[in-house]
This record gives C-alpha cells, sequence and structure tokens, in this order.
C-alpha cells in the first residue's frame, strides 16, 4: 500500500479514531480511578488499625519453694496495640467435661474460684490487669486425682476434664467507639462463641471450686445440655 494511500485511509477513518481513542483513555481512567479506591481503602483499614489496641492472654505457674510444687496460675491481660480507654474485664471459669462415650458431646460446666481476685492497673497500654487466684492450681490438681481415682468414682466409666476461662475486654478506642473482643484462655474467640458460655453463668449455678468432689461435678454435668 502506497502512502498515499494509507493517508487517505487513515484521513477517511480520523473520526472513528478520535472515538476509539477516547474510550481507551475513557476505560484507562476507570482502571486508574479502581485502583485509587483500592489504595484509599487499604490506607484507611491501615489507619483504622492503628486506632486499635491489640490484646491478648498469657498464664503463668508459680513454683511454691516450700512444696517444690506449681501451687498457683495466674492469668494477665496485655494490650500491645494503640491506648484503650474506659476497660472493663470480666473473666469466667468453667470445666470441659468429655465422658468419652460416642453419643454424647463435652460437657461445660461454670465453676467459681479459680481466678477470684481480679487486679486491674488502669493503664491504656502494657499490663492491663492480672487474676488470681489461692492456691488454684493446687484444687485443680486435687480435682484431677480424684478423678483418677476409683474409690471416688465409685465405679463410673473414667473421664477427662479440661479447665479454661473466658475473658471479655470492653473498652473505647481512640475515635471514641465501643469494642468488645473474648478470648478462652490464651485463643480470640468470636462473640457468639463467648456469649454462649457466659450464659451458663446465669442459667446454672457454678460450682465452687474449693469443694468441688467427683460426685457434685458429675451431678452437674448430667444437668447440662450437650455444647
Amino acid at each position: 500500500m502506497s502512502h498515499q494511500k494509507i493517508r487517505l485511509w487513515l484521513e477517511q477513518n480520523k473520526v472513528f479514531f478520535e472515538i476509539f481513542s477516547s474510550v481507551l483513555l475513557g476505560i484507562a481512567g476507570i482502571f486508574v480511578a479502581y485502583a485509587s479506591y483500592h489504595v484509599s481503602e487499604a490506607q484507611l483499614e491501615v489507619s483504622r488499625i492503628a486506632t486499635e489496641p491489640h490484646f491478648y492472654v498469657e498464664k503463668l505457674l508459680f513454683r511454691n519453694p516450700e512444696t517444690e510444687k506449681f501451687d498457683e496460675e495466674e492469668l494477665y491481660l496485655h494490650n500491645a496495640g494503640a491506648p484503650a480507654h474506659n476497660i472493663s474485664v470480666k473473666l469466667r471459669s468453667f470445666i470441659k467435661v468429655d465422658l468419652f462415650d460416642a453419643s454424647s458431646k463435652p460437657i461445660i460446666v461454670p465453676v467459681l474460684g479459680y481466678f477470684p481476685s481480679q487486679f486491674p492497673t488502669n493503664a491504656p497500654t502494657g499490663l492491663i490487669a492480672t487474676f488470681r487466684g489461692h492456691l488454684n492450681n493446687q484444687l485443680a490438681a486435687e480435682l484431677h486425682f480424684s478423678i483418677l481415682d476409683p474409690e471416688k468414682r465409685k465405679g463410673r466409666p473414667f473421664f477427662d476434664h479440661t479447665l479454661f476461662s473466658v475473658v471479655e475486654v470492653a473498652y473505647q478506642n481512640a475515635l471514641g467507639e465501643d469494642r468488645k473482643v473474648y478470648f478462652r484462655d490464651a485463643n480470640q474467640i468470636s462473640p457468639e462463641a463467648a456469649q454462649h458460655l457466659l450464659s451458663l453463668y446465669e442459667d446454672k449455678m457454678p460450682l465452687e471450686l474449693s469443694t468441688i468432689t467427683v460426685d457434685s461435678l458429675m451431678a452437674a454435668a448430667n444437668e447440662q445440655k450437650p455444647f
């Protein structure tokens, strides 16, 4: 094709190229705007996260130098993120009973006395609260050995149990927004799972850890619905 014919073809299709280029520019502009929107959303999310605290829970056992045993356990709530205000912490303890029965699921029994004492620091970051209980791990160990004792089980099949705590943390973030987070021991859990457990304190009478026996634990377990 000669240069003359090419020039003539371009002149005849000038309007088409102008429209086509405008459409391409428009499409490119949409993609740029879409990408900018996502960048802005990501920056907004980063800014939001920067205003939120980062709570976490840890538990430590303490060795009694006189008995050479780990008689007590303490639970700590920390904030390693942004400052939090108007912090309110609630802790509830439970025993999960596993009957090793294929037809039943583990049963949750609320208990009192494992972490009865709370010591808040009123600090917005760092250590937020400490929970303690006098000889709490010793009491838990005594219950464990009672369950292992055939005489105290009185012929019942062996069952397993696990003691755990649920922590509810209510606070205000830097924007003044009310928030709540929940933990099952050191693991963060959903509000639905936490509320299900916490509601057991309203529905059932918790057992006192210092007076709990195999009989009282099994009686409470038999009254509970499978969890």
